[in-house]
């Protein structure tokens, strides 16, 4: 796609409103009043594991599903009960959907036909959807006769030849090997930074996720627990859901003792660099992996194993009753039952209330920012 870039970029973009969306199929809810908001050029994913609703999100705005309750607006005007074809939105759906009997050029320029465009202009604009994606020598040729990533960057000419104000895509990486999976990822994200147009992306892959989006909303059973940017949802996680599945490997989340500035765990004290306020309580100690130093001071651990990760080692450690996992970009060599010392640092433990929500740093409160 290396042409992308130079390319002006599309004349609008959509502002996306999604107001109490709700859905079920026969008695199972599927979505629990969906609110979201997303702003013209934005790169926003849904994010979360499957069956968690964030496709259904997805197809309710492109039109492909009616919701049960809520609306949905597009720059203010309700769309709810319009057509997937009077939505100016264009989707990439996880099997590419390209017809198998017709050439690249033809399924690239598909969308066109069906709305009666001039044939000069179809050719026109076929060809430079495919400049775009750098897919022009292949033209004439048939999907069968594709790599997955070719029959991919079809699939993304045929959403972008009309110009479409929404850019919808639905898990469109999950078929590439992993190299090429990395290197699309790149290009979809140049492509869309030069298109200029609203992209809502869902994903399950959290460093998809995370290297493409400007915000995401992270989705479990149905519901939004947290939207931010990449730095912020990694950075100051909502609930302990969000911590347990962001991160790979994802947070530690320990049983913990919190008495003002002092943090207990598994016997252990840690002063903290803020006190909290309160009476003495019951809490959740989160700490990142990369987060823990393996060196000659600490608290004592066991070494359970050892899984070497090319440039870093997860190390799973036995801390007391609990289990850790630690990432170590060093070169030491861990061994299983190794006796060890473990650094925590304080001032990078997130805390949670027993039910599970952020504590406030300064205060002591519930955060869900």
């Amino acid at each position: 796609m290396s042409g992308s870039a130079r390319i002006a970029p599309m004349s609008g973009s959509a502002r996306i409103e999604l107001r109490g969306i709700a859905k079920r199929f026969g008695e199972t809810v599927v979505l629990h009043g969906i609110d979201l908001s997303i702003a013209p050029g934005e790169f926003f994913s849904l994010l979360g594991p499957s069956g968690c609703g964030k496709t259904t999100t997805l197809r309710i705005i492109a039109g492909l599903e009616a919701p049960d309750a809520g609306r949905v607006h597009v720059d203010g005007r309700d769309i709810t009960d319009m057509s997937p074809g009077e939505r100016d939105a264009a989707m990439v759906f996880q099997s590419y959907a390209l017809y198998p009997h017709m050439t690249v050029a033809g399924n690239i320029g598909f969308p066109l036909r069906m709305v009666g465009t001039a044939r000069a202009e179809i050719e026109r604009l076929v060809t430079q959807a495919a400049r775009r994606v750098g897919i022009e020598p292949l033209l004439a040729r048939r999907p069968g006769q594709l790599s997955g990533g070719q029959q991919q960057r079809v699939a993304l000419a045929r959403a972008i030849v009309r110009s479409p104000r929404l850019f919808l895509l639905d898990e469109p990486l999950s078929n590439l090997d992993a190299k090429l999976r990395v290197q699309t990822r790149t290009e979809v994200k140049q492509l869309q930074r030069a298109l200029g147009v609203t992209t809502i992306y869902v994903t399950h892959d959290q460093e998809e996720a995370m290297s493409l989006s400007d915000r995401m909303a992270i989705f479990v059973d149905g519901r939004i627990v947290q939207i931010g940017t990449p730095e912020e949802v990694f950075g100051k996680p909502a609930s302990t859901t969000v911590a347990g599945f962001l991160g790979s490997p994802p947070m530690n989340l320990l049983p913990a003792r919190l008495r003002g500035a002092m943090l207990e765990i598994e016997g252990h004290r840690l002063a903290l660099p803020y006190p909290f306020g309160g009476e003495d309580r019951s809490v959740v100690a989160g700490i990142r992996p990369g987060d823990i130093t393996i060196g000659e001071a600490g608290l004592p651990a066991t070494v359970e194993l050892a899984e070497p990760q090319g440039e870093s080692v997860i190390v799973d450690l036995r801390f007391g009753g609990a289990a850790l996992k630690a990432r170590i970009f060093s070169g030491v060599r861990f061994r299983e039952g190794q006796e060890v010392q473990i650094g925590i640092d304080p001032a990078r433990v997130h805390l949670f209330n027993a039910d599970g929500q952020r504590l406030d740093a300064t205060a002591g409160a519930s955060s869900n920012r």
